[in-house]
């Protein structure tokens, strides 16, 4: 059987299942989902297991991720591509291989399956550093539907965690599942991760997802898989945005951020720090504007590098970034934050005496004493 699907006699087609941005409406990515053809009679968890049981499953991964790859060039603009792979792939060499053939993995998110037990995870962490490099993100699969999620999360660090829908499925008439929803989430805002909440099935549970500030959504009442990259439907955009009107309470930090320059290396920053009066601060920035340490000119130490950044998404809740930035070292407690997108792009800096301007507003707000706070956003 496998050597009839590697070779092509039997077909393998990827199927592709949008990702949304549950707060404005709109698809940002696809996850791409292997289907194989009716004569091998299995589904493709049976296959990969098949596969493993023989010692062929890296064979395997190997052709699917390449032809999960290949999707990106038909990609719509301003989405990504997210594609599957087992940790056991992930050290193999046929994953090299896929790395190598594929020379870019920008606009490509690799979520990393709970199937397998990791065993060593500095050497995960090290095929992690050069995903990134290569302009890659990573996902962790399935949160909280195992222990081994759970791990992975706080060994890797993910840029997105996608919540099972163990939590998703009936969460508006679980009040357990909400809070589970919100720790998850809450962890994910500590992480500078985003989540993704997988299994959206009924108009409740999008309600829900979207109340609690989940940023982004895949399921079946969203959009089933298909051969090709499908639109969202009209009905389900107008709902999500109905939802996230009615919930339209402006508590991000976004609006305190202040402009910064930016740079695309330390030694850039300098030159134009020193070469320039106006610039306080300069954000450097890798090739995907995701930031990466900063430059200030500090009024009594002089022009310093901040490498330990703090990233805040622009809707986080004032009060949640504050109690982040009280966390940090005595020595990095009132520098400056990071603010960034649902895609981790630099938008601005945020000042601690702007944070806390924020956070007392927050907190004398009468509305916010029967609010939910928005969790996990990115």
């Amino acid at each position: 059987m496998l050597d009839r699907v590697l070779y092509g006699e039997w077909t393998v087609e990827t199927h592709t299942q949008p990702i949304v941005d549950l707060q404005r409406g709109v698809i940002t990515g696809y996850e791409a989902l292997a289907r194989f053809s009716k004569e091998v009679g299995m589904s493709p968890d049976r296959v990969l297991r098949a596969a493993e049981e023989i010692g062929r499953r890296p064979e395997l991964e190997r052709g699917l991720a390449l032809n999960a790859l290949r999707l990106r060039d038909k990609l719509p603009d301003e989405t990504f591509l997210t594609l599957n792979v087992s940790p056991t792939f992930m050290l193999s060499p046929e994953w090299g291989e896929v790395v190598y053939d594929s020379g870019t993995l920008e606009r490509t998110v690799i979520e990393i399956t709970e199937e397998h037990i990791i065993d060593d995870y500095a050497a995960v962490r090290r095929q992690i550093e050069r995903i990134r490099a290569l302009g890659g993100t990573i996902a962790i699969d399935d949160t909280g539907a195992g222990y081994a999620s759970l791990k992975h999360v706080m060994e890797l660090r993910p840029d997105f965690i996608k919540l099972d829908r163990l939590f998703v499925d009936g969460c508006h008439l679980d009040p357990t599942k909400r809070q589970m929803i919100e720790l998850l989430g809450n962890t994910a805002e500590r992480l500078d991760s985003c989540v993704v909440a997988e299994g959206i099935e009924t108009e409740g549970e999008l309600r829900e997802m979207v109340r609690l500030g989940i940023p982004l959504g895949q399921g079946y009442f969203l959009g089933r898989p298909t051969p090709h990259m499908a639109a969202l439907g009209t009905g389900q955009a107008e709902l999500m945005r109905a939802f996230s009107a009615s919930n339209a309470l402006d508590v991000g930090v976004g609006p305190y951020a202040e402009y910064c320059s930016m740079a695309m290396s330390e030694t850039d920053a300098y030159t134009q720090m020193l070469g320039s009066d106006e610039d306080r601060t300069i954000m450097v920035v890798d090739n995907w504007a995701r930031p990466t340490m900063l430059v200030e000119r500090h009024p009594l130490i002089g022009v310093r590098s901040l490498r330990s950044l703090m990233r805040v998404s622009s809707r986080s809740l004032p009060g949640v970034a504050l109690s982040r930035a009280l966390t940090r070292t005595e020595a990095e407690r009132f520098n400056p934050i990071a603010i960034v997108n649902e895609s981790g792009i630099f938008l601005g800096i945020l000042r601690m005496e702007r944070l806390i301007e924020a956070a007392l507003k927050e907190a004398s707000t009468p509305i916010m004493a029967s609010y939910t706070p928005q969790v996990g956003n990115c």
